[in-house]
């Protein structure tokens, strides 16, 4: 699914290059542009949305908070790091129970895909946590968070979330900008939110040992060669996708921030080439 503003897109340049690895029996190298395509309807996230406005659920609330934040994304480094977290810990998506594990409960889970596949994050809820969800998402993530701490937040992404708000009266409700994947869409909420120091755990964007994710990972499809900084990273399209759009979104939409990006992989080489470790 597209979640990055198509206005920012043309911030995106990369330079990195990515090897062919269909056969070739050389790499062919080019520069990379990666064109997301959006793969959950315009009519679910319209039905997504109508729904949840219906629920009178409270808006996050900007600059309520301040200080310090850790962000945990899925990245295999996690396991290396976890024990470095600072402040407040916002878990994305399938981290949450592997930090529940480590016998860490994080202050906030991070819900914004409108996919089903999101449900299975949702199996160990705790009281203690706040639970910051998309008004994109399905009705059956609102359906399990009932009695549960949840602040909603609209995403600019989809011109059709804007349309359904404009429609129901409630185009002033504000929409939090960012990229197209919860790690880079998530540090742009904390920051929102007030936070401006920020770390990211977990913001690998490439595999270990064949893997995308701490635990069972995720399957890699259209895995390519991603070379930058003199290092060659494996990682799948989507990945790359989110490793290119990092540098345009912390320097465009978060410019007050001290952001630090901890453990390897693609993303936090290209940060360690901008100072943000």
């Amino acid at each position: 699914m597209l979640w990055l503003a198509a206005s920012w897109r043309a911030y995106l340049v990369a330079n990195y290059k990515c090897g062919n690895r269909m056969g070739a029996t050389a790499p062919i190298s080019m520069e990379l542009q990666i064109k997301l395509c959006q793969y959950t309807s315009d009519e679910t996230i319209r039905k997504n949305v109508e729904h949840s406005i219906t629920l009178d659920l409270p808006l996050l609330k900007l600059d309520s908070c301040s200080g310090t934040v850790s962000i945990c994304g899925g990245g295999p480094s996690l396991e290396d790091t976890y024990r470095d977290l600072k402040g407040d810990v916002m878990a994305c998506n399938g981290t949450y129970d592997f930090l529940l594990k480590k016998g860490i409960i994080p202050k906030y889970l991070f819900l914004w895909d409108p996919g089903q596949k999101i449900l299975d994050y949702l199996d160990n809820l705790q009281k203690e946590t706040t639970y910051i969800v998309s008004s994109a998402c399905c009705p059956e993530l609102f359906k399990k968070l009932e009695g549960y701490d949840v602040l909603l937040f609209h995403a600019y992404a989809e011109p059709v979330i804007q349309e359904v708000l404009t429609e129901k009266g409630k185009k002033g409700e504000y929409m939090i900008p960012g990229g197209c994947c919860a790690m880079t869409r998530s540090p742009v909420v904390a920051y929102f939110m007030g936070y401006r120091e920020i770390h990211l755990h977990g913001a690998d964007s490439s595999l270990k040992d064949g893997k995308s994710h701490v635990g069972d990972g995720t399957p890699n499809r259209n895995v390519i060669d991603v070379t930058c900084a003199g290092r060659t990273f494996y990682t799948p399209t989507w990945l790359a996708a989110q490793a290119e759009e990092f540098i345009p979104i912390v320097q465009n939409l978060m410019p007050q921030a001290k952001v630090k990006v901890h453990g390897d992989g693609l993303l936090p080489h290209i940060a360690k080439q901008h100072g943000y470790v």
